[in-house]
């Protein structure tokens, strides 16, 4: 069996924006990490996903 664990892309679009994605399919924590750049400065968001245990 062959799984892809690691995954990378970059996307040009036209006029300059670049988008860059990453994935990590072993890691200890799940959720995701999303930053923009802009001329204006920097949006940051992290969201991280927990387990729930119900007893």
């Amino acid at each position: 069996i062959t799984i892809e664990d690691n995954l990378a892309l970059v996307v040009e679009y036209q006029g300059g924006p670049r988008l860059s994605y990453s994935l990590n399919a072993h890691s200890p924590w799940e959720g995701y990490r999303v930053a923009v750049n802009g001329t204006e400065g920097r949006a940051e968001l992290e969201v991280v996903e927990r387990a729930a245990v119900l007893n």
